[in-house]
């Protein structure tokens, strides 16, 4: 008898045992899911000497997204509309906290095509803001616009109130990138009461190792000299290996790298 009773409780102790096991099996996937599902604890930004780095022309290759989100959190993305990546793209910054720009194709001076998407000055006043609403919808999680090229419609101001009347519709931010040292873009989107900045560097307009170093450095002068400066680059493989080597030496400058939203007023 004692030894029926031994064997009861050892079947109840392995049954409670085998249960418990489950449930945390059960909380382990439960965890899981959310991690996948829910964004990431937003990094703290410190006071102090600021750069930020917006990153154009993403959308047609995930793996050079991949190798620049990792480089560091607070890189933010331009991202053309209607490309195979862009909404893909979107979404993973926006888990990761990184700030998500509409790069609006806009007709340049010279006659390349700026892509899908693209407004230009022979479409009607309706045919442009028809374009950019769809421009906007285009992919999710859209803070801020900047332009894609446009440096024929961005010294327009006529063009450019009817642009940045949208962006300001969504109660987004505009980011000039400066393509031409006619546009007059970021000044209109100050007239009109939109929250806005204007970028200083190229860091990529020579593909050069040393060139991008350079520009590099005169992004940390100018932040020291300002208090905070803004670079444009490109997903391409000398600047992320620049960016690689360049950022995490930057507390070494007392300069803080921080989102592009952090830098317009």
């Amino acid at each position: 008898m004692l030894a029926g009773i031994v064997i009861g409780l050892a079947s109840i102790a392995a049954d409670h045992f085998l249960k418990r096991i489950h449930r945390l099996e059960l909380l382990q996937r439960e965890n899981s899911v959310k991690r996948e599902s829910a964004p990431l604890l937003k990094p703290e930004i410190r006071p102090g000497d600021r750069i930020a780095v917006l990153i154009d022309d993403l959308g047609t290759n995930f793996k050079e997204f991949e190798r620049l989100r990792r480089i560091d959190s607070h890189l933010s993305f331009a991202i053309l509309p209607f490309q195979p990546y862009s909404v893909k793209i979107a979404k993973k910054a926006h888990y990761y906290h990184q700030d998500v720009l509409l790069h609006l194709p806009m007709e340049p001076e010279n006659h390349h095509h700026p892509g899908k998407g693209a407004i230009d000055h022979l479409m009607t006043k309706e045919e442009i803001v028809r374009q950019v609403r769809l421009d906007l919808r285009a992919f999710p999680y859209v803070q801020g616009v900047n332009n894609h090229m446009g440096s024929r419609m961005t010294a327009d101001r006529e063009e450019m109130v009817l642009v940045l009347k949208e962006v300001r519709a969504k109660d987004l931010f505009f980011v000039d990138s400066r393509t031409t040292s006619e546009s007059i873009a970021y000044e209109v989107a100050h007239d009109i009461g939109i929250k806005s900045a204007e970028r200083q560097v190229f860091l990529d307009d020579s593909d050069r190792p040393e060139d991008i170093r350079k520009e590099l450095r005169r992004l940390v002068y100018l932040s020291h000299q300002r208090g905070s400066a803004i670079a444009i680059g490109h997903p391409r493989p000398n600047t992320m290996k620049a960016l690689e080597e360049f950022i995490p030496h930057l507390h070494e400058e007392e300069i803080e790298l921080v989102p592009i939203s952090a830098l317009v007023k």
